[in-house]
């Protein structure tokens, strides 16, 4: 399915579509509730009609904004607590670091990465398309630690 020419109602700063919209008698119209624009501004006043792409890369970025976080340390048993509740995706181990992702999406493509430098732990949410090098890195980088 080309989603090329498809125009959805959207909210700015929100981590999901109102509606799809849809044309019915020569005006767009939401595919939840057959709302046209001004009656669904009526009770979201920021929603717009705008192409899906669009859209989609403001809800990336808004779900970016709400999910990802600085890193938190958090103590071994966490970190084992993490590997061991669901299979661990990516997981990278070596001598002094070692990091993974937990299998089940926050939302979208933003998963809980745990990492391990020497004797310390974090977790921290990042797309899981990043690497566990680049991930350990992050982390090195943000806690002032050598990787």
């Amino acid at each position: 399915m080309s989603y090329d020419n498809m125009i959805v109602f959207y909210e700015p700063g929100k981590t999901h579509l109102y509606s799809v919209a849809v044309r019915r008698n020569g005006e767009y119209r939401s595919n939840y509730g057959n709302k046209t624009l001004a009656e669904a501004q009526a009770s979201h006043p920021a929603v717009q009609l705008m192409p899906f792409g669009d859209a989609l890369r403001m809800i990336d970025a808004a779900q970016t904004a709400a999910y990802c976080h600085e890193p938190v340390e958090i103590t071994q048993d966490q970190f084992w607590e993490m590997l061991e509740v669901l299979p661990p995706c990516k997981w990278l181990r070596g001598t002094d670091s070692e990091a993974f992702f937990v299998s089940e999406a926050l939302c979208a493509d933003i998963h809980t990465w745990c990492v391990r430098i020497g004797s310390r732990y974090w977790s921290l949410n990042r797309s899981c398309t990043r690497s566990p090098e680049s991930v350990i890195s992050e982390v090195a980088i943000f806690a002032g630690v050598a990787p």
